[in-house]
């Protein structure tokens, strides 16, 4: 089983580059806003059921956290999704 520092690095670097290429602050919160809506129950039941796509995790995502996301953590929480 790959250990989790291989697994986690991509998600890291993803992390790092989105936090030094714009608004930290504005990153913060919506990376907090978003892990808040993620970690629920539900939708990581819906996440992870076979009958919904990205498309539908990352819209809920974004409705629950009510407000517009900047596209580069928009494209990191759609990247999370598609590896599950």
């Amino acid at each position: 089983m790959a250990e989790i520092a291989t697994i986690a690095r991509p998600y890291a670097e993803a992390l790092f580059k989105v936090t030094r290429g714009g608004d930290l602050q504005r990153s913060v919160e919506e990376i907090e806003a978003v892990a808040a809506v993620a970690g629920d129950s539900q939708v990581l039941q819906l996440a992870n059921s076979p009958l919904s796509n990205v498309d539908q995790v990352q819209e809920l995502i974004v409705s629950v956290v009510g407000r517009s996301l900047s596209p580069a953590i928009s494209n990191l929480l759609r990247m999370v999704i598609e590896n599950g």
